[in-house]
């Protein structure tokens, strides 16, 4: 876990200054917490430009601040946009940090903004008064800019629609394990930056997450330490199901409850086919191995990792892809509707070709 987080660090560091950015930004420009809002008048039919009127009860500086973050709409893309002042510029620029212009421009598609405010919706922000656009688009901008910040788009592909959908009916997957507001399935997972996403749904670092029951998709970032530690964590958490002894670490120092042990766990690993690494060889070798499949470049591809910026969304697959599904014994029992299957195998194969782009795409 240590090297994980050690990878993971590295992985930003480059852009340091500029995910540091994030919270001086927040700090500066929207204070110390969410604030109600509403949304100004729609101008245009082409372009639809929401803008923050003042509040009741906060000070005018504080509304003017407010104002800054902007959302453009146009016909196939959203703009979100901050306006910086000559006073937020120095504060930027005394904390060594940079950005190209006088207001920084944020973009997405409309299917993907649309998506954000379900989740935002979903999770906590229903029934707030005044309107919620204020609070949703300072959400929505953090977001936005981390994501922009932190390693590349390789890291953020996801499994195509058809393939949660057979996960879902064929192996009872609910939870990514690996993903972000940006390009999950489901309404709730683990993510990498739980400060922004969890008002999107993250329960936080899959690290950091202790299941006991339950049927999961993981889907690493394709960085073999990474992969490494999530096959570690994994056959953890099922081993400890099964003996119902603590991992030794602080947050499961204690044996599971009797009610607990024993419940059926599952996890649909998916990596590279890279025979050579050494996640590919333990989820081999492990025992925990309950069925594999192994999908050629050729046959299936991915979401692809800016889908949330493109109108095309899928993206071919560069290697060959490992389908591996690890359970402990309930979860692999018979009459477990969890149990893999040929037949259930088969159709998971079947579902990865619908992620190979179109001729439009």
């Amino acid at each position: 876990l240590e090297v994980a987080s050690r990878v993971l660090r590295e992985c930003v560091d480059a852009n340091r200054q500029d995910v540091e950015a994030i919270e001086l930004v927040k700090a500066k420009v929207f204070g110390h917490g969410p604030v109600a809002g509403g949304s100004g008048p729609r101008t245009g039919r082409k372009r639809k430009k929401h803008s923050q009127l003042a509040v009741p009860g906060r000070s005018a500086e504080a509304t003017r601040m407010q104002s800054r973050v902007q959302v453009v709409e146009h016909k196939h893309s959203v703009d979100v946009t901050i306006s910086m002042s000559e006073t937020l510029r120095a504060l930027l620029k005394s904390n060594r940090v940079r950005f190209p212009s006088k207001s920084l421009l944020l973009k997405a598609n409309h299917a993907a903004v649309e998506k954000l405010r379900t989740l935002w919706l979903r999770h906590g922000h229903v029934g707030e008064h005044p309107p919620v656009d204020v609070a949703f688009h300072e959400a929505l901008f953090c977001l936005l800019l981390r994501y922009r910040l932190t390693a590349g788009h390789g890291y953020h592909a996801a499994l195509p629609a058809a393939v949660f959908a057979a996960l879902q009916k064929d192996f009872g997957v609910t939870c990514e394990c690996f993903a972000s507001p940006l390009n999950c399935f489901f309404d709730r997972y683990c993510s990498a930056h739980a400060d922004v996403d969890a008002a999107f749904g993250s329960v936080g670092s899959f690290f950091e997450f202790w299941p006991v029951r339950g049927s999961f998709e993981v889907n690493p970032p394709f960085v073999e330490s990474v992969m490494v530690c999530a096959v570690d964590h994994c056959e953890a958490l099922l081993r400890r199901t099964e003996s119902g002894r603590s991992l030794g670490r602080a947050k499961t120092s204690a044996a599971l409850p009797s009610e607990h042990a024993g419940q059926p766990l599952s996890f649909v690993f998916v990596m590279p086919g890279w025979s050579e690494s050494a996640a590919f060889k333990r989820l081999g070798s492990s025992p925990f191995n309950r069925g594999e499949v192994l999908i050629a470049a050729a046959d299936h591809g991915f979401v692809d990792g800016c889908s949330h910026q493109r109108r095309d969304r899928h993206r071919a697959s560069p290697y060959d892809t490992l389908v591996v599904v690890l359970q402990n014994k309930a979860a692999a029992a018979a009459e477990s509707p969890l149990a893999v299957s040929g037949a259930k195998l088969d159709r998971l194969r079947a579902a990865f070709a619908h992620g190979i782009p179109t001729l439009a795409e």
